[in-house]
């Protein structure tokens, strides 16, 4: 994995944790959800999230390459879960959950741009994390 892409992720993934600051459980999830699966996410993909544009390089890249997402993945679950944190569910399973929500949904919606379905996706996203995190 480059060391570009890595800055580009932990900078992307520690500016939402920071940007929730003291929220905590569904409000927390709101936030980042607001922020992550918004329609200036999708259309400006240069400046965003770019597992969406290198996944499936990542898929076909070397152990190293894959060792080094699952590193860094990982890391952001942990650090997600201290920020979604509620009551029952484990934590960091609930955040790679919201992970794969969030980053498939970013995906469809940049794959779909221009289309009345990628705002669709977008907004049933974020509703979809709001309720599962309301109804733990």
């Amino acid at each position: 994995m480059s060391a570009s892409l890595r800055q580009s992720l932990r900078e992307l993934w520690g500016n939402l944790v920071a940007g929730a600051g003291k929220l905590r459980g569904v409000e927390a999830v709101s936030f980042v959800v607001r922020r992550y699966l918004s329609r200036s996410h999708r259309d400006n993909p240069g400046e965003g999230c770019p597992l969406p544009a290198v996944v499936a390089d990542v898929a076909q890249a070397g152990e190293p390459v894959r060792e080094g997402l699952a590193h860094e993945l990982g890391d952001y679950a942990d650090a997600l879960a201290e920020c979604i944190a509620d009551r029952s569910a484990p934590s960091r399973q609930r955040a790679l959950a919201l992970l794969s929500l969030m980053y498939g949904g970013l995906s469809l919606a940049r794959a779909l741009k221009g289309t009345p379905v990628s705002d669709e996706i977008l907004k049933s996203c974020r509703d979809f994390a709001r309720q599962a995190f309301r109804n733990d």
